[in-house]
């Protein structure tokens, strides 16, 4: 059997943030993060070092997929992931959060066809349907 002539495995020394493997799973995290706003086509102004800064060793540690773990958040939805408009929260806050602006910028006493109603579940009354019926109705007409 010969030697191979390229070596196989992790090679730290050309990771491009260093040898630190913590750097490494942040960056890797980084770079998921940029691509699923891009992809969602969200304006992305995040540099890494500033990502970096905001995700301490002790932070990080506390990421994760429950309710009490921290994830990175936009103070106003409607705009972009820069550094005024970041913060960290804990997952279950912030899905709190982003369901109480959501309720907020449904419409409150609204014309349908010339009629006042209330909300949705009126219009739906007043028509006999579904509620999602009737909130896609005001939404598409």
């Amino acid at each position: 059997m010969s030697k191979r002539k390229y070596k196989i495995g992790p090679r730290p020394h050309l990771w491009k943030w260093g040898k630190d493997p913590f750097l490494k799973e942040k960056n890797i995290a980084f770079l998921k993060a940029r691509v699923q706003a891009k992809y969602r086509k969200e304006k992305w102004t995040l540099d890494f070092p500033t990502f970096s800064a905001m995700w301490t060793k002790d932070k990080w540690k506390q990421k994760g997929i429950k309710a009490d773990c921290l994830c990175m958040s936009r103070r106003d939805p409607k705009k972009g992931w820069t550094k005024n408009n970041v913060f960290l929260v804990a997952r279950g806050n912030n899905q709190l959060r982003l369901r109480q602006l959501r309720n907020q910028t449904r419409p409150k006493n609204f014309t349908y066809k010339g009629k006042k109603y209330k909300d949705y579940k009126h219009l739906a009354d007043h028509y006999n349907i579904e509620v999602q019926t009737a909130r896609n109705w005001y939404r598409f007409k």
